[in-house]
This record gives structure tokens, C-alpha cells and sequence, in this order.
């Protein structure tokens, strides 16, 4: 299984020796965080960006999340309109709410965890889609799709080209991946329960994501998306703005990718999986090859 992991444990290494991306990072932001690994570094991490200032999900007395996603998601070619996740198009800023217009979309469901919680206004949660997009997505889980699987489509709805899913799981375009992985590894480090405040946990457990509330994943499939789609300008700058202008915290994954295999590798094994489909996942080369689900 280690052997068969190496090709994307080595990306991650590149990243570690190119060292961290250049962004507005507060000088002191991560003290303390040299020679952590694995849990001890999840912990550091989750103690730094907890507590963060949180927005209403709807105010017309406040900033709320939907002029925070205004602002994050403007189109830098035309500022009356946001570019929508999932798919590039650019829509007017006044259609929010409207029958064809855009609504936020919480990458980790509300269902499983989020609703009622500060990770439901969660800027690195949500994400400006197109309505019909998002509740066709519904509260599927993330993985690559696969074409024997049950109710498999391409595209995942009409309005969505490049994307995919299939009856439990859902793949977007590679250019935001790495972006739906990175909210997810933040969310997963941010939120570890107590108060208010839910327990989110990425597994590749499909038992646990389908059966019991605040688990999402697929961990080893986030992990391969995460070194698909590393982090350019435009993520950095959105992160940058998220803690400058709105909650006074930000995403370790943007401002060092290379925590992602301090954190989380290596991968548990999947449950009901054999070695070789894990490792063929995380080295991506074998992510699509005919891996039935139907009966999981």
C-alpha cells in the first residue's frame, strides 16, 4: 500500500521543499506549528483558526454571506457579476435567489453536520453556484465517478458540462478540485465539536458518510484532487480576503498545501476497498477504470 502511494506522497514533497505559496500571511499566524505531524498538527492548526468572526447567513441589516460571496466571487472582467463555482459562468449579482439566477452552496452539506452551525456561514464552506446545479448535487459526497455506476451521468445536470456524478458521489471540473478539497480539509480541522459547534470528520468510510451525521469525504480522493489543483493567485487572494474583510481567520491548506500530507497522510485503508483501487485513486492514473459501486 506505502509503495503504491508514492507517486502523490511525492508531490506533496515537492510542495514541502518549494516551501510555502507567497500570500498575506500575519507574521506569527502559525507559531509553534514546527516538526508537528499528523494529529498533533490538526490540533495546532484547529487552535489557530477557531473562533473566527462569524456572518449572518441572511441580513438585511448586516454583511451577510451573500454580500461576503459578492465580493469574493466578483468577476474581475465585469463587477456587477459573480463567476459561479462548478462551472466559470458569470451571472448578474441580482439575480441571487432567483428561479435562474445563483444561491450559495455549502460544500459540506448541510445534512451532514453543518446546518444550524457557524460552518453553515463558513466562507471556506460556501462556494456561488447556479441554483439548479447545486440542488442537483443535493448532499453527495466527493469522488471521481464512475461510469458503471449506478444513475451515472456526464453531465452531472445540463447546465454543469465537464461535470459528473453518479448515485451516491459527485466529480467536478479539475479546475476546482483542489478548491473543493482545501474547504474540506479546512472545515474538517476547524470543526472538532464542543459548544455549537459540530464534529466534521473526513473518512473514506462510504458506511459512515452515508449512515452517521458530519462525515463527508472521500479523504484519499481529496487528497488526490488537492495535488491536481494546487493553489494559484486567485485561491490565495480569496483566502487573503476572507480573513482581512470578513471572520479574521484563514485556510492553513492555501497558505502551506504541503500541511495536507502532514495531517493526513498516509490514508487509512477503504473500507470495503481493495489496496490496489485505493492506490489507484490516489495516484489518479487508475481513478477511472470500471470500479462498480452499485452494490455498496
Amino acid at each position: 500500500m506505502f509503495r503504491a502511494l508514492r507517486p502523490l506522497l511525492f508531490s506533496f514533497l515537492l510542495l514541502w521543499l518549494v516551501g510555502p505559496l507567497a500570500g498575506g500571511i500575519p507574521a506569527g499566524d502559525y507559531a509553534g506549528i514546527a516538526g508537528l505531524t499528523g494529529d498533533a498538527l490538526k490540533g495546532r492548526l484547529h487552535d489557530i483558526i477557531q473562533g473566527h468572526t462569524q456572518l449572518p447567513y441572511n441580513s438585511s441589516s448586516q454583511t451577510d454571506t451573500r454580500d461576503a460571496l459578492k465580493r469574493l466571487e466578483q468577476d474581475p472582467e465585469n463587477a456587477a457579476n459573480v463567476l459561479l463555482f462548478h462551472i466559470g459562468r458569470s451571472d448578474p449579482k441580482t439575480q441571487f435567489g432567483q428561479a435562474n439566477g445563483w444561491d450559495h452552496e455549502p460544500l459540506w452539506p448541510r445534512s451532514d453536520g453543518v446546518a444550524d452551525t457557524p460552518a453553515e456561514t463558513d466562507l471556506s464552506n460556501l462556494r456561488v453556484t447556479d441554483r439548479d446545479v447545486n440542488n442537483a448535487r443535493a448532499s453527495k459526497y466527493f469522488d471521481f465517478s464512475d461510469p458503471a455506476a449506478v444513475d451515472y451521468r456526464s453531465p452531472a445536470h445540463a447546465e454543469a458540462p465537464g461535470n459528473t456524478s453518479d448515485f451516491d458521489s459527485g466529480e467536478p471540473l479539475d479546475t476546482y478540485k483542489g478548491d473543493v478539497a482545501r474547504s474540506l480539509f479546512c472545515l474538517d480541522v476547524r470543526y472538532e465539536g464542543g459548544g455549537t459547534e459540530p464534529d466534521l470528520r473526513l473518512t473514506d468510510n462510504r458506511a459512515l458518510i452515508t449512515n452517521s451525521g458530519m462525515y463527508l469525504g472521500l479523504l484519499s480522493t481529496l487528497m488526490a484532487w488537492h495535488a491536481l489543483d494546487p493553489v494559484d493567485a486567485a485561491k490565495r487572494q480569496r483566502n487573503d480576503r476572507i480573513c482581512s474583510d470578513f471572520q479574521s481567520n484563514r485556510s492553513p491548506f492555501i497558505d502551506h498545501p504541503e500541511w495536507v500530507a502532514a495531517v493526513y497522510a498516509p490514508v487509512p485503508e477503504w473500507s470495503g476497498q481493495t489496496a490496489a483501487t485505493a492506490a489507484g485513486v490516489m495516484c489518479f492514473a487508475a481513478s477511472r477504470t470500471g470500479r462498480s459501486r452499485g452494490g455498496d
